[in-house]
């Protein structure tokens, strides 16, 4: 099933208009759930062993793909450039990092962004 996570998305209902037609879901995730994995998230089966996360959240914001297909894919990525949809970061769900947490993947996007600046 195609499904959207996003975190901080400011323009979230613009977002689920563009995701309608296509019937991909649009799943938001809350600061609590940040210590989470990407993989249960987009699975819906959020572990309860896992303690909320209750320290400062990061203010980025976040966009992961999880089962969408390449069309789909490349139709949003267009709409949200041509609409002026701001997001920080995007990511796919893959079986490399669907352990990780929302946390961890943010931080390795930070890394990732920060080295491509820095032209490395």
């Amino acid at each position: 099933m195609e499904k959207i996570l996003i975190y901080q998305v400011k323009e979230k209902e613009a977002v689920k208009q563009l995701l309608a037609p296509m019937k991909i879901r649009l799943e938001e995730i809350e600061a609590t759930d940040l210590r989470q994995s990407i993989g249960d998230l987009a699975e819906e089966k959020k572990n309860v062993l896992t303690a909320p996360f209750t320290g400062s959240a990061p203010q980025e914001s976040l966009m992961v793909f999880c089962g969408v297909n390449e069309k789909h894919f490349d139709k949003i990525l267009f709409e949200l450039r041509r609409k002026q949809i701001p997001v920080d970061y995007k990511a796919v769900l893959t079986p490399s990092n669907r352990k990780w947490s929302v946390l961890m993947l943010m931080l390795e996007l930070t890394k990732e962004k920060n080295s491509f600046r820095q032209g490395n």
